[in-house]
């Protein structure tokens, strides 16, 4: 899942910077960090969280309890 993001997050920035024509030294940090997010964001759109959680809330808001969750991602192109 790692390598897949990490992959992704260097494709797209190489394919935004060819048709800008900059380099990764030519970006800002804000520049970088929207690009970072947008892959992030575009990454999570195609993943699945399931999962469950216990526990209890006492009267003065505090809740106690342990979440399990699963992510699953499909990063295959779907051909309609």
């Amino acid at each position: 899942m790692k390598k897949k993001l990490i992959c992704a997050i260097l494709l797209v920035s190489f394919n935004i910077l060819s048709t800008e024509e900059k380099t990764v030294s030519d970006l800002t940090v804000e520049e970088l960090t929207q690009i970072v997010r947008e892959i992030i964001q575009e990454s999570l759109e195609k993943c699945l969280v399931s999962g469950s959680m216990e526990g209890r809330a006492k009267v003065n808001l505090a809740v106690v309890g342990s979440v399990e969750a699963k992510m699953v991602c499909d990063f295959e192109e779907k051909l309609d």
